[in-house]
């Protein structure tokens, strides 16, 4: 019996799935179910009721589900401090970020830190912020990167940067012979918007309303690069992170416009499971996306 049995049994018990189980450890649904079986072998106890179709645990499984997780916590914790003592900066960081976000809105830092940091293996996932936090509470990913100022009881909520947002819209747009733009402008022509749950969405409505404007979106999608290759086709104009659209500044197809008569921005933070002891690759990643 090792640590990991006791991981894989209590993903098994929190996803209540073989094949998220599977995904989260790395390994196939067949080798899950040879692991639970050798656990319940070696305990003498039976942790899956089998006659069910969906996953029920006995009474002994649900004790373990609780054990299991306080083992594996006191595992990392002990690793993380032992870690410490020797000032280590290894392992592996997984990283979840929301798809508004995109990969071009993470920091240039990131290339940094995995130029700085041989020995750390740097996982980013994109994903919707609700998937990410659950992740992060079942220990599937390290790190969240979320849009906004959450707070959950279950997590550590560390501020990043502000992330500044422009005007975006086709060359073939009259507004693209301007040198910068308005919200009123924006109005005039087919609005591309992320969806109405996203974060981002809503601090782009809440600009609006502030203004006295109405403006409902033509189209939305929860893709920032989606949003900017329809923008490139001329079927729209939108309001994006500036970091998503910096390296198209020279781009034929797209022109970039600040907002006049407003500061537009979206709070970036970083979002950790509170009971779960950060090791130094993981605070040094963080660290690292401060220094935006």
């Amino acid at each position: 019996m090792n640590i990991e049995n006791f991981k894989i049994f209590f993903d098994l018990a929190g996803t209540g799935s073989f094949s998220q189980s599977a995904r989260l450890n790395g390994i196939t649904q067949s080798a899950v179910s040879q692991q639970i079986h050798s656990l319940e072998k070696k305990l003498g106890v039976t942790l899956v009721d089998r006659t069910q179709k969906q996953l029920v645990l006995t009474p002994e499984g649900q004790l373990l589900q609780k054990r299991a997780r306080e083992i594996y916590a006191l595992y990392e914790r002990t690793r993380t401090e032992l870690l410490d003592l020797k000032n280590i900066i290894s392992g592996t960081v997984r990283v979840g970020a929301v798809y508004s976000a995109g990969i071009n809105s993470l920091p240039v830092h990131v290339r940094n830190f995995i130029a700085e940091n041989e020995s750390v293996g740097l996982q980013l996932f994109l994903d919707e912020s609700n998937v990410i936090s659950t992740k992060i509470a079942q220990g599937a990913l390290d790190v969240g990167i979320v849009i906004g100022d959450k707070r959950s009881r279950g997590e550590d909520v560390t501020p990043l940067f502000e992330d500044p947002l422009v005007a975006i819209c086709s060359r073939q747009n009259t507004l693209a012979q301007q040198r910068d733009t308005s919200l009123q402008e924006l109005k005039t022509f087919p609005f591309l918007a992320f969806p109405e749950e996203t974060q981002t969405r809503r601090i782009i409505d809440q600009a609006f309303r502030s203004a006295g404007i109405e403006c409902q979106p033509a189209r939305a999608f929860n893709n920032v690069e989606v949003i900017i290759r329809a923008v490139e086709g001329n079927c729209g104009v939108a309001i994006v992170p500036a970091d998503s659209v910096k390296c198209k500044g020279e781009n034929e197809a797209l022109a970039v416009l600040p907002i006049r008569g407003t500061v537009l921005t979206r709070p970036v933070v970083a979002i950790t499971r509170k009971s779960r002891p950060l090791t130094p690759a993981i605070r040094k990643f963080i660290e690292t996306l401060k220094q935006r």
